[in-house]
């Protein structure tokens, strides 16, 4: 059990970040270069990539690129997330390109 001061603790940091105003995060103009060539290794034909972000539990994705190969860019297309502004600071950014029918990118 945790002591009391650590509940009303962890009470006001939940309630803070509640209280905090909203923003939208934007990221825009995307290209990635280099991807792995899954698109012809198991399917015999160009990969179609897609760019999802995550910040804490809430996720966006842009659109799917047909055939857009090893190299594609999302030009004008922008991926938002509404977000209270202090996860911004608080929790890691993940950006990944997954491939359309095929597992998602690792290090």
């Amino acid at each position: 059990n945790k002591p009391v001061s650590s509940i009303q603790d962890d009470e006001e940091d939940e309630k803070s970040i509640q209280a905090s105003p909203r923003v939208r995060f934007t990221m825009s103009d995307m290209a990635v270069a280099g991807l792995p060539d899954f698109g012809s290794i198991f399917f015999g034909r160009k990969q179609s990539p897609y760019v999802r972000i995550q910040l804490w539990n809430l996720d966006a994705r842009s659109s799917v690129v047909r055939a857009g190969g090893t190299t594609t860019t999302w030009k004008r297309e922008k991926v938002q997330l509404m977000v209270d502004v202090g996860l911004l600071s608080e929790e890691p950014l993940l950006v990944q390109v997954y491939v359309k029918r095929t597992p998602p990118l690792t290090d």
